[in-house]
C-alpha cells in the first residue's frame, strides 16, 4: 500500500505507465497556463482511482493517520475558498 501511495504522489522512480500519462497531461496544463485550475482536477481523479484500488488489509494505523493529516490540510484550503461551506 505504501508503495502504491508513495507511487501516485510521484515519490518513486519508476511510475507505472497510466501515472506517468497523468502527470504528463497535468504538466502540459500547466506549461499552457499555471493558473488554470484544471490541472487540480486530474490530481483528484488520481487520488480518488488509488483509493478505489486501497483494500481494508491494505492500511495499517500510520497510512491511516498520515492520510487523515493531509486530507485535514486539503479541506481547511477548501474551506477557505468559501466554496465547500456554502455546500456541504
Amino acid at each position: 500500500m505504501r508503495e502504491r501511495v508513495k507511487q501516485a504522489l510521484g515519490e518513486l522512480s519508476e511510475p507505472a505507465p497510466a501515472e506517468t500519462e497523468a502527470v504528463g497531461k497535468a504538466g502540459e496544463l500547466l506549461e499552457a497556463d499555471p493558473l488554470d485550475s484544471s490541472h487540480l482536477f486530474e490530481e483528484m481523479k488520481r487520488i480518488l482511482f488509488t483509493m478505489l484500488e486501497t483494500k481494508a488489509e491494505d492500511l495499517d494505523e500510520q497510512i491511516v493517520e498520515d492520510f487523515l493529516q493531509a486530507i485535514d490540510q486539503v479541506w481547511k484550503v477548501l474551506y477557505q475558498t468559501n466554496y465547500v461551506g456554502e455546500n456541504a
